[in-house]
């Protein structure tokens, strides 16, 4: 591979304040960052395992979250779990051609845009639904059960 992938550093910003969301998108990060030093050293077993391991525990995070939104009575969803269904997308074409494939240089570009759009939706989209909660969302009973 030509240029090594950098690993995503998780920091106290990237956490929500919900304690089951911030360990699933912690666990999404230590599961990626699995795939790119994989890459980073070549090992094909163990890059396509944590491929599929990624898209497996995608599609259970996102099911949980948008049950929260939903429960959070989240005004754009629907916006949010499109979001989701296209990064989703991105995921499983990527560990269908991390069986395929062995170019590892566009294996990584591929890998870099889900690291992008992970990213975006932990430190972009999902604090948008904190903010909708804080000002917004929820009646008084579920806010308090939530925020604490």
């Amino acid at each position: 591979m030509g240029q090594r992938l950098s690993q995503i550093e998780w920091s106290d910003r990237d956490k929500l304040g919900f304690t089951d969301l911030d360990i699933e998108h912690r666990g999404l990060v230590e599961i990626i960052n699995r795939v790119i030093r994989a890459i980073n050293e070549d090992d094909q077993v163990q890059y396509r395992l944590h491929a599929n391991n990624f898209a497996q525990a995608l599609i259970l995070h996102f099911a949980n979250e948008e049950t929260f939104l939903h429960e959070i009575r989240y005004s754009h969803l629907d916006k949010h779990r499109a979001h989701h269904q296209s990064l989703l997308e991105g995921a499983l074409a990527f560990n269908r051609l991390s069986h395929s494939m062995e170019d590892l240089d566009t294996l990584g570009g591929y890998l870099e845009e889900i690291k992008t759009a992970l990213l975006e939706d932990i430190r972009g989209g999902d604090h948008y639904f904190l903010k909708f909660l804080e000002t917004e969302g929820a009646d008084k009973t579920v806010k308090a059960r939530l925020l604490g």
